[in-house]
């Protein structure tokens, strides 16, 4: 069952969610999405995400790399639109 909840922060191995008042605990499987989560989270920003409740994990993922490759970001940076 997928569903989407906030991430409420990052341990050595764990995506810490919460979904109607209660964490639920991901294994962290691909190491290179997690530096792109932390920033975020470190900005302040507030993330949802969609989980796979029942195998948990996150859904997704290849979207989820696309969104925090460094290349990306700053192949679309609005500053070089001007």
């Amino acid at each position: 069952m997928k569903r989407l909840c906030f991430l409420e922060g990052i341990d050595k191995d764990e995506l810490i969610f919460s979904m109607k008042g209660k964490n639920i605990r991901i294994p962290i499987t691909d190491q290179s999405i997690v530096e792109g989560l932390v920033r975020q989270l470190e900005a302040g920003e507030t993330l949802l995400l969609e989980v796979d409740l029942d195998k948990k994990e996150l859904s997704n993922v290849s979207e989820l790399k696309e969104l925090h490759d460094p290349t990306l970001i700053e192949a679309d940076d609005p500053g070089e639109w001007e």
